[in-house]
């Protein structure tokens, strides 16, 4: 899927450029307070993480990320938002992360995620390069989501259109019944398209 490959790509990138031990996007469920991680870039050696991951099971700083604010924690072991949860941090190889949230429509929605395995001074244009790099992926997923939505939309529209020929070609009620589920299921890819009075 595109949103994994794009997330993937930009976690590859920022890993390797900053030399950390783990980089990627993923989508947050705000509910449950969890990040859900697809493909993820992970330095060599280091094990690639996946599924959904409870953050508070990891500190405190999901708080922080719901204001709308970047968690930066130079060791884990030694923060105080991390400092009681640092053994289950350590046992996947984090010791220093920065967390930048990102935002839709004044909700918390994803995460983009750079650590280290060992503790690490982030400096404010490292802080500020992740912050614009959340904000181009943000943007490109969007774009591709307007992109889909847009081609989906002309899709429904050539269907409707050639459905209306279709059934304007007969006059008899079960002969267009007949054409529109047999359409409509090929349409939607569906094994069985049906019609019923109830």
């Amino acid at each position: 899927r595109w949103p994994d490959e794009l997330a993937y790509a930009a976690g590859e990138l920022l890993g390797r450029e900053l030399q950390a031990s783990r980089a990627g996007y993923g989508p947050l469920n705000t509910d449950a307070d969890t990040i859900i991680l697809g493909r993820n870039y992970s330095a060599p050696g280091m094990r690639n993480l996946g599924g959904a991951f409870p953050l508070r099971d990891y500190g405190s700083f999901i708080d922080e990320l719901k204001r709308g604010d970047a968690v930066v924690i130079n060791d884990t072991a030694t923060d105080p938002r991390t400092r009681d949860n640092s053994a289950a941090l350590e046992g996947v190889n984090v010791r220093s992360l920065v967390n930048i949230p990102v935002t839709e429509q004044g909700g918390l929605v994803a995460m983009l995620y750079v650590n280290t395995a060992s503790p690490r001074i982030w400096n404010e244009e490292e802080i500020a390069f992740l912050r614009e790099v959340a904000d181009r992926i943000r943007t490109a997923i969007e774009r591709r989501r307007a992109e889909e939505a847009v081609r989906q939309n002309a899709a429904r529209l050539a269907f409707l259109d050639a459905l209306g020929r279709e059934t304007a070609r007969n006059k008899d009620a079960d002969a267009v019944l007949d054409v529109t589920t047999r359409m409509l299921g090929a349409f939607l890819g569906a094994s069985i398209c049906a019609y019923a009075d109830m």
